[in-house]
């Protein structure tokens, strides 16, 4: 399974070894502190937006590159984080791609997941890791409730264990940080190039 949202060898979770770790759902699945937890969701990714709601794979997955990043266990319930899993054979890689390419802008590089099996065989999880993202902030495009025909945008971030939309000058802030990153990363080549030149 590989792909922009799932590459299943690029970057196993650090619990791998120790499946029954992923009870800890808000623990990120023994991700080191420091990063956004987002709790486990009981059952694969839901399908496509309907009834004018955002796609919930799409609307968590920016959330989490626009703050600092993190993992999204599902098959682990959302209020207890006890472990239900999923069925591996429901787990559809190139529809999830898909709906991230397609709803969220710009588009958020660097996704990679795993499934993992207890040992016994008869549960498994899958983990999504996001990182925080250089081109925060990430939009995600959906349809409003009452016109299908309308085109609609939020920034939806991390505020502890739950989503929430960016205001007007959170919005500000983060793209004057995107820029200011560019700038400072210019300006670094810049340097680079110039001192070359002098050898």
């Amino acid at each position: 399974m590989h792909g922009p949202f799932l590459d299943t060898t690029a970057r196993a979770p650090r619990c791998a070894a120790r499946p029954p770790g992923l009870r800890h759902g808000r623990q990120g699945c023994c991700r080191p502190l420091g990063g956004v937890r987002r709790p486990g969701l009981e059952g694969t990714p839901s399908p496509a937006p309907r009834e004018g709601r955002w796609n919930e794979l799409a609307k968590d997955v920016a959330a989490m590159a626009n703050t600092r990043g993190g993992l999204i266990v599902f098959g682990v319930q959302d209020t207890t984080c006890e472990l239900t899993g999923i069925d591996p054979a429901e787990v559809k890689p190139e529809q999830y791609a898909q709906w991230i390419r397609n709803h969220v802008h710009p588009y958020l590089s660097g996704l990679t997941s795993t499934m993992l099996t207890s040992p016994d065989g008869t549960r498994s999880v899958l983990v999504a890791d996001v990182l925080a993202s250089l081109m925060a902030p990430h939009l995600v495009y959906g349809t409003a409730a009452r016109d299908k025909d309308q085109q609609a945008a939020v920034a939806p971030y991390r505020d502890r264990d739950h989503t929430a939309w960016m205001a007007e000058h959170q919005l500000e802030r983060a793209y004057r940080d995107r820029f200011t990153r560019a700038a400072q990363t210019d300006d670094t080549l810049r340097q680079l190039v110039d001192h070359t030149r002098r050898q």
